[in-house]
């Protein structure tokens, strides 16, 4: 059946696009197999570390001068082996600006009379990651007494009640998969749990533990994120040990329980494409407000090809914030003549004729997305994907070499309507064997809170000889949203104690900012880990980065070209009490807030008079309003946004 629907797709394409030439690929050029729908997993189990504590000396920190910054690296926790740091999960730093916090997950190290590095922890600082800020391997996960619960792959971040300024008030939250033997072998669990942030001695933290049962089966989670008005998400496909996948996303949503101090989920299971369908990656994201949502699948779709392109992304949007997911999928595609033209036109004429020897056509050329993606959603609720694209065989295999493969930036600005791309760099590697694990390129989105500026950062091997991805560097660019402006790509770890060894290279998905005057500095968090590459199952050592920045000039971005830097969604909404909307602005002015009926009317009113240039928080008491829809205006000097709340 499967083979009918291909043939027939196929045929369809035919008939639109007539004529269709097949080039011969010199033969020099070997295509490499696409193949990689969860194979970390079956390289991954069973790993474990023999090593005992090592007694040498505590590493310290240091700093180096890199080009106009001053970089502090820090080291932070410990693992028992490199195996929790790699592979399609990116949530293992998190920063959140409001609080000056961040936190990293990861796997603990061996230890007499525990259970493996099955153990869960995470490091805090709540003062931006300055250098003695750290408390470090605080556990929050215990395999319940067995090594059959170990976790693996964790995730973390931060929930921060809307409008909190106190870490004291935050809570660190953890989503990992574990080994409970329920879907298959080993895999089948999940577990979570939330620990208050600054409880760390002794931390005091919630732990639920879930396993394969019904129609749920468990793997490993790719996708988990919290969004700022609080809620937790998860998303993994439904995978079957012995079977495969199933045609459907497991989808987790957290509300956080003030009583308990616990995120308390509701779970369920999302059809999308069909089960014969490849998978490489999944990721979800929210807009600042929490309301417009994407979950991102990268698929092959081959029960449903799209012409000349293989792994895709494909989207399923929210506007709601994640009451209604979209049935109909938005795919984006790559290559043929409606494909993404930067795509088609990264690789030089002359890279061409020499892969084709025999002559090529742009629309006739086929490219993949692999094998990892990651995603952001911006101010105006636009999603924007990185991955790393390459120059794809017909029958299926890809060429990830050097000049015919590249990290792209893929973006829609009309709500996944149309779509565009960006190249931003020729990787020179694309993947290594550091003793059994694979390397690969690790895209990687970072943004704003206020979802204006974002921040693509990828690791690639540049040294001459080497054709692996052995010896990393972080590489990273920013991207001004409304000026449309790329910075340079910049090699973060060039000429430190770093270089060639920045292993797992990882970014926060939130960075820090800091306004003087007319710049907006943003901060962004990394976490590299430090391993011997010829033994992963050794401990390592993780190390923070602290100090690279960016810097804008706030007249040079259309929206910030007024006193407003941001206006929060108020929170909660709908409400029957009060709310809370955090403004943002740019320097002293006056502050009010204006609430509107569908009428026009005014019938409520802050004015906090002139403040300072910063933060401030404006709660909106709605005892003597009627239950419905109304607008509420934030002024703030002679500039003014507007955004809609439901009484309830």
């Amino acid at each position: 059946m499967k083979k009918l629907l291909l043939l027939i797709a196929v045929l369809s394409f035919g008939l639109i696009l007539h004529a269709q030439n097949t080039y011969k690929v010199n033969p020099k050029f070997k295509a490499k197999s696409m193949e990689y729908t969860k194979k970390y997993i079956i390289d991954a189990v069973g790993k474990k570390s023999n090593s005992i504590i090592r007694t040498q000396k505590e590493p310290s920190s240091f700093k180096v001068v890199s080009g106009d910054r001053l970089l502090s690296f820090i080291p932070i926790g410990q693992a028992g082996n490199a195996y929790g740091f790699f592979g399609n999960p990116r949530t293992y730093i998190w920063a959140d600006d409001n609080i000056n916090s961040v936190v990293f997950t990861h796997r603990m190290i061996l230890e007499p009379n525990t259970y493996g590095t099955g153990r869960i922890a995470y490091d805090v600082s709540t003062e931006r990651g300055l250098d003695g800020t750290w408390a470090n391997n605080i556990q929050v996960y215990d395999p319940l007494g067995t090594d059959d619960a170990n976790a693996r792959y964790p995730e973390g971040g931060i929930y921060n009640p809307p409008a909190n300024t106190d870490p004291s008030n935050a809570y660190y939250s953890y989503y990992v998969p574990t080994l409970d033997g329920s879907n298959g072998p080993s895999w089948g669990g999940f577990a979570h749990g939330v620990n208050n942030l600054t409880t760390i001695d002794p931390p005091e933290p919630t732990q639920h533990n879930l396993t394969t049962g019904g129609d749920f089966y468990r793997m490993v989670p790719n996708a988990y994120t919290i969004t700022q008005d609080g809620f937790s998400w998860m998303v993994d496909i439904n995978n079957q040990d012995g079977v495969g996948f199933l045609g459907e996303l497991i989808i987790a949503k957290g509300t956080f329980n003030a009583g308990t101090g616990d995120y308390e989920y509701e779970e369920w299971l999302m059809e999308i494409l069909d089960a014969d369908d490849g998978i490489n990656d999944e990721k979800i994201a929210f807009s600042p407000d929490g309301q417009t949502g994407y979950i991102c699948i990268m698929s092959d779709t081959e029960s449903e090809p799209l012409p000349y392109t293989h792994y895709h992304p494909v989207l399923y949007k929210t506007t709601d914030g994640g009451e209604v997911w979209d049935d109909e999928p938005i795919q984006v595609q790559l290559g043929g003549e409606d494909g993404l033209e930067a795509v088609k036109n990264f690789i030089a004429d002359e890279t061409l004729d020499e892969y084709f020897p025999g002559g090529w056509n742009r629309d006739e050329l086929y490219y993949n997305l692999g094998f990892h993606c990651d995603m952001a959603i911006d101010a105006d609720g636009n999603s924007h994907i990185t991955g790393y694209v390459a120059l794809a065989a017909e029958e299926g295999g890809w060429y990830p070499y050097y000049e015919v493969s590249s990290t792209f930036h893929i973006f829609s600005l009309d709500g996944g309507e149309t779509w565009d791309a960006t190249h931003l760099y020729f990787n020179k590697t694309w993947d290594g064997d550091l003793g059994g694990i694979n390397e690969y390129n690790r895209p990687q989105i970072s943004t704003t809170m206020d979802g204006k500026c974002l921040f693509f950062s990828w690791i690639d091997t540049d040294i001459e000889g080497l054709e692996e991805n052995t010896s990393p560097d972080i590489y990273c660019v920013s991207y001004d949203l409304y000026a449309d402006v790329y910075s340079d790509v910049q090699n973060v770890t060039m000429f430190t104690p770093a270089m060639w060894v920045a292993f797992m290279g990882s970014q926060s998905h939130y960075v820090f900012t800091e306004i003087n005057g007319d710049i907006l500095t943003c901060t962004i968090p990394f976490v590299y880990q430090e391993l011997d590459p010829g033994n992963p199952l050794e401990e390592v050592q993780f190390w923070y980065i602290d100090g690279f920045t960016f810097d804008f000039l706030l007249t040079d971005i259309n929206e910030f070209e007024n006193n407003i830097l941001d206006v929060s969604q108020n929170h909660p909404n709908p409400f029957n009490g009060t709310s809370v909307v955090t403004v943002k602005i740019t320097k002293a002015t006056d502050l009010s807030l204006e609430i509107y009926n569908l009428t026009g009317q005014k019938v409520y009113e802050i004015n906090n008079g002139k403040v300072s240039a910063g933060s401030h928080t404006l709660t909106i008491d709605a005892s003597n309003l009627s239950p419905g829809v109304y607008f509420y205006t934030v002024f703030a000097g002679e500039n003014s946004v507007t955004k809609k709340m439901i009484v309830n």
